[in-house]
């Protein structure tokens, strides 16, 4: 379990499912943004993610241990970093 986690949490293993949700909003038809329309519900759902974070984060001694699929970490992650409101520790580093 330990290997497959630090493997998932590896930041070139996140880089890599960041890129290719990114990628997604290539796929369309004609005049019809199939991917598109999804990386918005996907964005979505990482904003909504983040806003319940921020909702969490009530002081500035507070830690909070977020566990999430490896595929949302560098939009979550990015958004948080971005707020400029909460120090993001990466997790992979204790894995190892």
């Amino acid at each position: 379990m330990k290997e497959w986690l630090t493997n998932a949490n590896h930041p070139d293993v996140i880089s890599q499912h960041h890129r290719m949700n990114l990628n997604i909003a290539r796929i369309k038809e004609a005049n019809s943004y199939v991917g598109i329309d999804w990386l918005v519900w996907w964005y979505e759902r990482n904003l909504i993610m983040f806003s319940n974070l921020m909702d969490l984060a009530s002081s500035g001694d507070e830690r909070i241990l977020f566990i999430v699929g490896s595929g949302h970490v560098e939009i979550v992650g990015n958004f948080l970093r971005e707020s400029g409101e909460v120090v993001l520790e990466p997790v992979h580093p204790y894995l190892v």
